[in-house]
């Protein structure tokens, strides 16, 4: 499952089977109901709304009964972006013998806002949790001008901006996956632009030194921005990401 485009959060699960091209995916509530950018963009986008971040972990749960029962039998990895890595990883948290892997790209964890402002939105999101607060450029997600062009041409997502209960949930999403991270140990693929200004490398590099999982793999694209899977360059991030869930299909087949 993948996520994101604002702090977005997206949610996809690949299964085993990479050579059919089709994971599953979970778009972002109210979110890019028009026409995909690309295949990869529909398997990417999905938002945190004003909805609540267990409203998202439920969907997730929702999807990932789908996939088992659209493909028996088979390893299942789940993929989240920006904030859908998020929502991926409290999943995660819960389910992990279920899994077969996980993979971040664009991890919206250290949100790039100062600590003070943080603190004001889960304040805040009490009072009035509808309120707009956070907007991102579409420039800031991609190199290639015909996807922002495309992205600023959607009505949907043209002049999206993020509600208090929405950063409050992030928040208090980030607080306890800086608790948790060690818990997680199943197998890790985190991916991150060097370059991205909606989320930061930093906070993909903290959860890899954090994570306890022996079977874990950081990797930073220099120069990229946010959306990995809609930049310039995209198809070695795709690449790289099928050859990791590959690898991990053929260990699990001899037995590793």
């Amino acid at each position: 499952m993948y996520g994101a485009q604002s702090l977005s959060s997206q949610v996809s699960i690949p299964t085993a089977d990479t050579t059919s091209g089709r994971p599953h995916d979970s778009d972002r509530r109210a979110w890019r109901r028009t026409p995909s950018i690309s295949a990869a963009a529909a398997s990417r986008t999905a938002s945190v709304s004003s909805s609540t971040r267990d409203d998202y972990v439920h969907d997730v749960a929702a999807l990932f009964s789908l996939v088992k029962s659209r493909e028996p039998g088979k390893p299942v990895f789940l993929l989240g972006h920006s904030a859908g890595g998020v929502v991926a990883c409290l999943y995660a948290l819960e389910h992990q013998r279920e899994l077969a892997g996980l993979i971040c790209e664009s991890f919206a964890h250290e949100v790039p806002a100062p600590d003070f402002a943080l603190a004001v939105f889960k304040g805040v999101s009490h009072v009035a949790p509808h309120a707009r607060i956070l907007h991102l450029k579409n420039e800031l997600f991609s190199r290639d001008a015909a996807v922002v062009r495309a992205m600023n041409e959607d009505p949907l997502i043209a002049h999206e901006t993020q509600a208090t209960k929405t950063m409050a949930a992030m928040v208090r999403a980030d607080e306890r996956l800086k608790k948790e991270f060690p818990n997680i140990t199943l197998p890790v693929l985190i991916l991150h632009g060097t370059a991205d200004q909606a989320t930061k490398p930093s906070g993909s590099q903290h959860f890899y030194d954090s994570a306890g999982s022996t079977d874990k793999t950081l990797k930073l694209y220099e120069g990229h921005y946010h959306d990995l899977l809609n930049d310039v360059g995209k198809e070695t991030v795709m690449a790289e990401i099928l050859a990791w869930i590959s690898a991990r299909e053929a260990g699990r087949a001899v037995g590793l």
